[in-house]
């Protein structure tokens, strides 16, 4: 019999929701920019692009590095484990995890919610600005909200339950 779902993936999952809402209100400030500027310097707009596009995993490998040393210092880490200043490795793997379950679950959010509400073939419904509104799912207790929240604990619960085996 395995156990229910563990409280931390949940708690994962609802901060993870909690920057996707943060995330979505980036993007949505720094996209209409960056789409002007593909006009003029498309290799600079394409990188801003790619920062936008990273910034998630970068902010969850600072917050994990941080929020491990906060909960360090609690524990009274020994001399053998004291953290540096820069992130370690455990702390880009959960940021690199963190940004994978949030495109992921984005993803399969926005497929499920096609399900629900199947969209309208209009030629104006696929441009950047509903490309940007996608991202920002998680901005209301809504049903969308309680999707992204729940397929967003499985991965978590996955990753959780697979390192708990090894």
């Amino acid at each position: 019999m395995t156990s229910p779902v563990s409280p931390i993936s949940v708690l994962s999952a609802a901060l993870l929701a909690g920057l996707l809402a943060a995330f979505g209100a980036f993007a949505a400030m720094v996209v209409p920019p960056l789409a002007e500027l593909l006009r003029t310097e498309p290799r600079l707009a394409m990188l801003g692009f790619l920062g936008v596009a990273i910034a998630p995993a970068v902010a969850i490998t600072i917050a994990h590095h941080f929020g491990s040393g906060a909960l360090g210092a609690l524990e009274k880490l020994t001399a053998t484990r004291r953290r540096g200043i820069l992130p370690d490795t455990q702390a880009w793997s959960a940021g690199a995890h963190g940004w994978l379950v949030m495109i992921g679950t984005s993803i399969l959010t926005n497929l499920v919610l096609m399900v629900l509400t199947p969209p309208k073939l209009e030629p104006e419904a696929f441009g950047l600005s509903s490309v940007v509104s996608g991202l920002a799912v998680a901005q209301s207790l809504s049903l969308p909200s309680l999707i992204w929240v729940t397929i967003a604990t499985v991965f978590f619960e996955l990753q959780r339950r697979s390192q708990r085996s090894c």
